[in-house]
């Protein structure tokens, strides 16, 4: 009776020892069954997730300032959880989708402080930089593991992704929902049907609410649509439709005059009247990465690497037959985000990283394309030795783990160069000190009051948001420079300055219409009470 006790013990697997053991077996069988385009797609996110951590490593600049931008999206956000509504109380010159995506987060700023809050949305970015190169494998998968592999390495290791990803800005979100509607309305390369092209709809309408650069490949799809498949158009515009209608039409609908100034007006005008802010040149060096390289490369190579890139595509297309719908959807999208980047009359550095989420797939499957011919002229080549063989058809696999090897660390010094350079600051123990909680603040970079905890102000503050867009908005789209000055600008930094009670200036950087009443009002009642390396704070007195 005891041995057949022993036995059936055994066969339990009740022993401790030996039950872990085999747990531990199963997990490691399991991981050693991981699909190869899994695999393929986990390298590279894991790739761009090592890149965006490493840019936080940085001392403090997780809770410091070093951009404008980031600021005025989670301070939208704030005042949309307070209860005031983009265009309506506020200016801003875009869509209100991020300041509604931001909203979970901007309720952690209202319970821990918007340092924290903030904060927490800059690592929401890196999610979303992460999630992207994820994105753009799952597109291409189909083609096998090297088009995912060399699709996502080619959107994380981008020379200037650096300028997107390192806070919050919008053109990883944008990027996000684009990517999303194209994985929808494209499963395995050809056109999908029923509900998921309703949700590729929305998913383009979220990206639009988030940029209204959205437009440009969303024209462009919907125009290989309207050509190629027109019984797909109906569904796919219901789904627009409905995610615009829900994201921003309560905001249209409350100040339609205001948020077609803000939203649209504002950004067709802005920079008309100014040199552009970035030549060809410069545009093409950032396009094709090349920026990213370091300062001293010359144009020519940017030139040289652009012509590279059309003549891979071009020849891709005109030598290959039998393209996907995915394809053509890629390259319309991707030939109307480059060429809006070249009309625009203002262009940064980020800018680029828009365009590089069409082009990376596109340039993926035209690369996997010349990898499996050279593979099939392998297989039809009996006499070569079968371990010559295996070798030439691991040689593709060979050089993108070298590129990988070289981009990453040429990737981690740009971005130590590029953020050395932007004037990282955390002015918070100055502002804390100088500025009593609760106190009614007029911050020009809204950025500045919220890594400080003096975002929020009582009841009858100025609902400052967008210093740079409420000039634009409110100034016929000129940028801030000397006068002439419009008098519903004057009149709204003159309402903001009698209410304060205290204003946060940052001197190199002039985003208020200095006329003369302006400047004597300020000298006779705001006194100076602290300084920080890129800012000053002043005291309403009577």
């Amino acid at each position: 009776m005891r041995a057949t006790v022993v036995a059936v013990s055994d066969a339990a697997g009740t022993s401790p020892a030996v039950g872990e053991r085999s747990r531990r077996g199963g997990r490691f069988a399991r991981l050693r069954r991981l699909p190869p385009v899994a695999a393929a797609i986990a390298v590279p996110s894991l790739i761009a997730l090592g890149l965006c951590c490493y840019q936080y490593s940085t001392p403090n600049l997780l809770f410091s300032v070093y951009d404008g931008d980031d600021g005025v999206y989670f301070g939208a956000a704030m005042r949309l959880s307070d209860g005031l509504f983009p265009y309506k109380d506020f200016v801003i010159v875009h869509p209100p989708g991020i300041a509604v995506l931001l909203l979970p987060l901007a309720a952690v700023g209202h319970l821990f402080g918007t340092r924290v809050g903030f904060a927490a949305a800059r690592c929401l970015t890196v999610a979303v930089v992460t999630a992207n190169v994820v994105l753009v494998g799952l597109l291409v998968r189909h083609r096998g593991a090297f088009a995912a592999f060399a699709a996502g390495l080619f959107l994380a290791c981008f020379p200037v992704a650096v300028a997107a990803d390192n806070t919050l800005l919008l053109e990883p979100y944008l990027a996000f929902f684009c990517l999303l509607g194209l994985l929808l309305a494209f499963p395995k390369g050809q056109l999908a049907t029923g509900r998921r092209l309703i949700g590729a709809g929305a998913a383009f309408g979220l990206a639009s609410t988030v940029k209204i650069w959205a437009v440009f490949p969303l024209l462009a799809i919907g125009a290989y649509l309207l050509f190629r498949h027109r019984e797909a158009i109906g569904r796919f515009a219901f789904g627009l439709v409905v995610a615009l209608a829900v994201f921003a039409g309560p905001f249209a609908a409350a100040a339609p005059a205001a948020f077609f100034r803000d939203v649209v007006a504002s950004q067709w005008l802005r920079g008309r009247r100014g040199t552009p802010t970035a030549p060809p040149g410069d545009r093409l060096l950032q396009l094709t990465g090349i920026g990213g390289w370091g300062p001293n490369l010359a144009a020519s190579v940017g030139v040289l690497a652009g012509v590279a890139l059309v003549a891979l595509l071009g020849a891709y297309f005109v030598c290959v037959r039998g393209h996907s719908s995915l394809e053509f959807a890629l390259a319309s999208g991707a030939a109307v985000a480059v060429a809006a980047e070249f009309i625009s009359r203002e262009f940064y550095a980020y800018y680029a990283y828009f365009p590089a989420v069409f082009i990376a797939p596109l340039c993926a499957l035209a690369l996997s394309s010349i990898v499996w011919r050279f593979r099939e002229g392998l297989a039809r080549r009996p006499s070569v030795d079968p371990r010559l063989r295996r070798a030439l058809g691991r040689l593709p696999w060979a050089a993108a783990v070298v590129a990988a090897a070289l981009a990453v660390p040429a990737n981690a010094s740009y971005a130590s160069q590029y953020l050395a350079s932007s004037g990282i600051n955390n002015p918070a123990p100055v502002i804390d000190a100088a500025i009593p909680p609760g106190a009614c603040v007029l911050s020009v970079d809204v950025v500045y009051a919220l890594v400080s905890d003096r975002f929020t102000s009582p009841p009858g503050c100025p609902t400052l948001d967008d210093s740079y867009g409420t000039w634009i908005a409110l100034n016929d789209g000129s940028p801030p420079a000397s006068p002439p000055f419009s008098p519903a600008l004057v009149s709204q930094w003159t309402s903001w300055l009698e209410q304060a009670n205290y204003l946060i200036y940052r001197q190199t950087n002039v985003k208020i219409p200095l006329t003369p009443a302006l400047v004597a009002y300020v000298d006779a009642h705001y006194r100076l009470v602290a300084s920080g390396q890129y800012f000053q704070v002043f005291r309403h007195t009577p």
